[in-house]
């Protein structure tokens, strides 16, 4: 493939992309990338060692202490797309209920896993590119790295 869904998509600059999904009263609000398929989320790269997420090149950084994971935006269940719910700060899943944290954790439902996510790198230009070919699949996490629900649920 040369271009398209499967392939590296650039979705933007990594600090622009940070400013846009940090918000000043400490909440998140993920931002929907439709070329990449991919939710950008914020992700402490301080509890990525002992996450589901260990090892896997699944959190670009600039070098700072918050990197941006991109999760797949269907639902392990059975592929509905899952939208974001920023009162609860996490997805949830409007075809049969499956809740997932703010960093695609499974929370509750149908859903047999976490939500897959994609690798991810910065380019020379601070970029931040989401490896749509990539994709990784992580058991119900045993070590949650975000509190949910935060908020009202939106299912």
């Amino acid at each position: 493939l040369g271009s398209g869904f499967g392939t590296p998509i650039s979705v933007g600059k990594f600090s622009d992309l940070i400013a846009q999904i940090q918000q000043a009263d400490g909440t998140s609000v993920p931002l929907f990338v439709a070329s990449a398929q991919s939710w950008i989320v914020p992700f402490d790269q301080a509890v990525q060692d002992k996450s589901s997420f260990a090892g896997m090149p699944v959190v670009a950084s600039d070098g700072s202490s918050i990197g941006l994971m991109a999760l797949w935006q269907r639902c392990v269940h059975l592929g509905c797309r899952v939208p974001s719910c920023v009162p609860s700060q996490g997805f949830e899943c409007p075809c049969h209920g499956s809740k997932y944290n703010l960093h695609g954790e499974y929370e509750a439902g149908p859903a047999p896993r976490n939500m897959d996510r994609f690798a991810v790198t910065l380019d020379d230009a601070g970029e931040m590119v989401v490896l749509t070919g990539q994709v990784f699949e992580t058991a119900r996490a045993t070590n949650k790295t975000s509190r949910y629900p935060q908020g009202p649920f939106c299912v």
